[in-house]
């Protein structure tokens, strides 16, 4: 588990991927098992070197379960042995670190949520299923208490711009396949919650520290072609986790120019396209306002939402201490193992109340408590100094949009979504910088070349 530089990390994920193409081109995988034992001991071979390549890799076959592409049911099976070999290597590397990585009350908190999951999934009806949810949950906090938080000490600063050059190169690839009108969502909910919770805090700091004009331009195509992917998702929850952490960080910098610029941009847009094309205005305000559907006529903003929220609301009153188990349905399902899913119910935090119950939630409630109280102190450090250029600040953005998407969609404990693990990898990440709000990791605005490989200078207090 050393670590060696990055040029050595490509050359072993060129090589694997290279060995894996001519096995597949010579038929030699043919099976579901197959692919994932050799998919799982690439990924043991490539850890064990290279530890780094853990999270690239871990989020690589978490998309593919949730995206419609090659071996996405092998995906599916494989991403939760890959969680567990990440949590059980990465808890070697956290201890190997030369880097002092404590614990804290965030990670205090995650085990009594666990352990509130572990007394729920005891009295569950399907008591199998929680108990494997909960396993589920273990590995994940494990992992992000230890070997998720590796990779960001000492390379802070390379690890942001790394993160917004990650960003940009997601929203051209959404773009480019959007426009060829390939199915790779099941949901167009999906490329709402990407674009407005992860890409869209991040590509708007990467235009905020932008120096030089080129550099500034690029950004704002890559912020322009992120939020017209966000308008045409028609996802009224990740237009909404955009924009209110948007409002936040350009208020909290006291960038009030730039929000009334970006509120014109928009006004206009919206404008010229009533203008231009009335009838289709129509029917596009219509569908992201009331989002009607097939069983759901009525024109209530909240209309596709009421159904779920209040059959939750029943099962909450049903088993209203302990709950019915993380994730796990009210009533007895057949086998353990299913790729399908439960009853959706349009908000994680009723998920969150139904699977734990009253008394269990209560570790989970200081969790989020804790969340928005990092959110608040880092506002306030902008406030008071005006500057945009800490790291923390696009991921505690990235929090602040997740706790507020949260609020409209099922992903915040599902420990299967890909939602789910970069939110939680990107919050512990941001909790990490926002403990110690000092010079080094603040990116000296200084004018360089466009160059994202680059590391800036770290400024001096």
């Amino acid at each position: 588990m050393r670590d060696p530089s990055t040029p050595n990390v490509g050359i072993l994920l060129g090589t694997g991927f290279g060995l894996f193409t001519l096995v597949l081109a010579c038929g030699l995988v043919t099976m579901q098992t197959t692919f994932i034992t050799l998919l799982i001991l690439s990924v043991v071979a490539l850890a064990v070197v290279e530890y780094r390549a853990m999270l690239p890799l871990l989020l690589v076959v978490f998309f593919s379960a949730g995206a419609d592409v090659p071996f996405q049911e092998s995906a599916y099976a494989a991403r939760w042995v890959m969680l567990a070999i990440a949590a059980l290597l990465g808890l070697a590397a956290w201890s190997r670190s030369p880097y002092k990585l404590d614990f804290g009350v965030i990670h205090l908190l995650s085990l009594f949520t666990i352990v509130a999951a572990l007394f729920s999934a005891i009295g569950a009806v399907n008591r199998q299923v929680a108990l494997l949810k909960c396993i589920s949950l273990f590995l994940l906090f494990l992992y992000l208490s230890t070997g998720a938080r590796v990779p960001l000490q000492g390379r802070e600063i390379l690890t942001v711009r790394r993160l917004v050059l990650v960003f940009q190169i997601g929203v051209m690839v959404c773009g480019v396949l959007y426009v060829l009108d390939l199915p790779y969502w099941y949901n167009p909910n999906s490329l709402g919650a990407l674009m407005g919770i992860f890409a869209w805090p991040v590509l708007l700091w990467g235009y905020l520290i932008a120096t030089t004009g080129p550099e500034r331009r690029r950004a704002l195509f890559f912020l322009c072609v992120c939020g017209v992917l966000l308008i045409l998702s028609r996802a009224r929850a990740g237009m909404l986790a955009a924009s209110i952490p948007s409002i936040v960080l350009l208020c909290s910098l006291r960038r009030i120019r730039i929000a009334a610029f970006a509120c014109l941009g928009l006004g206009i847009f919206f404008l010229s396209f009533f203008l231009i094309a009335p009838e289709n205005f129509h029917d596009y305000t219509e569908a992201v306002i009331y989002k009607p559907t097939e069983t759901n006529h009525e024109l209530s903003v909240l209309g596709s939402r009421r159904d779920p929220w209040q059959a939750t609301i029943k099962t909450i009153n049903e088993h209203p201490w302990f709950g019915t188990g993380l994730g796990t349905p009210d009533k007895v399902v057949e086998g353990i193992f299913t790729t399908g899913s439960y009853r959706e119910t349009g908000n994680s935090y009723l998920t969150v109340l139904q699977g734990l119950g009253l008394l269990g939630v209560c570790p989970f409630i200081l969790l989020v408590i804790l969340l928005v109280h990092r959110i608040f102190r880092m506002c306030l450090w902008m406030r008071r100094t005006g500057n945009p250029a800490h790291c923390a600040i696009p991921l505690v953005g990235v929090m602040l949009a997740g706790l507020i998407h949260a609020g409209f969609e099922d992903w915040l404990l599902s420990v299967g979504s890909y939602l789910c693990l970069i939110f939680w990898v990107i919050t512990f990440w941001a909790l990490d910088l926002s403990d110690c709000l000092s010079q080094n990791a603040v990116v000296e605005p200084v004018p360089v070349q466009p160059n994202y490989h680059a590391v800036s200078a770290v400024a001096g207090t």
